[in-house]
């Protein structure tokens, strides 16, 4: 069975930079580090598709990346299937979690 490419459908809003990103990548997932969704050392194997819809976010998105999007100039955006970032971001609130847990008090005792 063989499944036809359509051409991708950008979101609506950022259109023009999520293309540029899209076309410097390929239209594949840049993500290289290793988790769960792609053990082996490399490249993502996703593409953008009907099942996979790529997104463009910075490259080390952070625990709130939400917050600090616009900070990103465009060439510094790459391009992210849906499970890689979720892992990325989830890994960077983890590590946000536990320092903040391993942070010595801010007020020294009186005693």
């Amino acid at each position: 069975m063989t499944v036809s490419k359509r051409a991708p459908l950008p979101p609506l809003a950022g259109a023009d930079v999520w293309t540029s990103v899209m076309t410097r990548a390929g239209y594949r997932c840049q993500c290289e580090r290793s988790h769960p969704k792609h053990r082996k050392i490399g490249r993502c194997v996703n593409d953008h598709s009907d099942t996979c819809r790529l997104v463009a976010g910075p490259k080390d998105p952070g625990p709130d990346p939400a917050r600090s999007i616009e900070r990103h100039a465009p060439e510094d955006l790459v391009a992210w299937c849906p499970s890689c970032w979720q892992l990325t971001v989830d890994g960077a609130r983890r590590a946000r979690r536990k320092a903040a847990n391993n942070a010595p008090p801010a007020i020294d005792p009186l005693f």
